[in-house]
């Protein structure tokens, strides 16, 4: 669900957003133009077509920001999540082939029972199935060391990207607004 998500956030940012902040540059240099020509005619001291040009370049700039920002931070998200349901999809079959190695052993602690199997042949089975469990049970504990570590540092990396992606988004306003003092 969060890879989707993470997916949709990507094509938000590199499509809908970019041009919804081109479109609204683009509207503004429009109306830069449009004062333009009015200035022209009467000198005020203060050129608005100006300010206002300027400020449809603040925007076009946000645009770009935001087609460029999804590879900063939800695309590299988005990667350690697909990287780890595709481990994730594997550990069925592991579990399920543990499953049958514990079945297995208890058939063969039958055969045993009935002397159709040696000691030597069982303390084998056992020593085997042992081994895998201790195996699964490692993998399991490195698996969810490795998972928080990955994902702690992929939370901490796309919060960063997204405060400095705004600060810099307030940033850029802030300059436009100076344009009108």
């Amino acid at each position: 669900m969060l890879e989707s998500a993470g997916a949709d956030q990507v094509n938000k940012y590199t499509n809908l957003f970019k041009k919804d902040y081109q479109r609204l540059g683009d509207c503004f240099s429009e109306l830069a133009k449009a004062l333009d020509i009015d200035e022209r005619r009467i000198n005020t001291g203060f050129s608005l077509s100006q300010s206002v040009g300027n400020t449809a370049g603040i925007f076009i700039s946000i645009g770009k920001l935001y087609e460029d920002q999804a590879k900063k931070d939800w695309q590299p998200l988005c990667d350690v999540i697909h990287v780890y349901r595709g481990i994730l999809s594997g550990i069925p079959d592991i579990l399920s082939q543990h499953k049958n190695a514990q079945q297995k052993r208890k058939e063969c602690e039958k055969l045993a029972f009935e002397q159709k199997m040696s000691n030597l042949q069982i303390q084998e089975v056992n020593r085997r199935v042992d081994v895998m469990t201790v195996s699964v049970l490692a993998e399991q504990s490195h698996f969810r060391s490795e998972r928080d570590r990955h994902l702690k540092e992929s939370m901490h990396a796309l919060l960063g990207e997204q405060i400095a992606f705004y600060q810099t988004i307030v940033s850029k306003l802030q300059t436009a607004q100076k344009y009108f003092e």
